[in-house]
């Protein structure tokens, strides 16, 4: 029973260390999340900021100790950014999370179609579904090597 208690208590320590972080954007404002991470002997804290912009790109900065050190935009961090610090790769990817429509009006692929005659009716609803997509978050990812340093959920509205 003692066993059980601590196996489950393990496992549920396990889950919360790789649930991200949460940051929900705000237009016009720096919003910040960290962490501290232990390597060797130091500790260092690791923070992500994200600036989003009113009809702008975001902008994203991932701190060690409060130093930037990798700085990006939207667009470049969903193909990752890398830097070196104190020798070490450190990367930075911030992929996009899309929420879908659930259904297409049937008018929406005869459109599809007609814009690409060479398209079936499944090929045309799935295209008419990726351009009706929303950006509703991004999941960033920052790793020194192979080492995670931190991950963030980060939220739009």
């Amino acid at each position: 029973m003692l066993t059980t208690s601590l196996l489950t208590a393990a496992a549920g320590a396990a889950n919360a260390e790789n649930t991200p972080l949460q940051i929900i954007a705000a237009a016009g404002k720096s919003v910040c999340q960290s962490t501290v991470r232990q390597f060797g002997e130091t500790s260092q804290k690791i923070e992500l900021c994200v600036s989003q912009g009113d009809f702008a790109h975001d902008v994203y900065v991932l701190k060690i100790n409060g130093d930037p050190i990798l700085k990006g935009i939207d667009d470049e961090t969903a193909k990752g950014i890398v830097s070196t610090n104190q020798g070490e790769k450190i990367s930075l990817t911030c992929a996009p999370q899309l929420e879908e429509p659930t259904q297409v009006a049937p008018e929406k692929i005869e459109a599809m179609q007609k814009l690409m005659p060479a398209l079936s009716a499944d090929e045309a609803k799935k295209a008419a579904i990726s351009l009706d997509a929303v950006e509703v978050g991004r999941l960033c990812t920052a790793q020194r090597g192979s080492n995670s340093l931190i991950d963030v959920q980060v939220t739009f509205h």
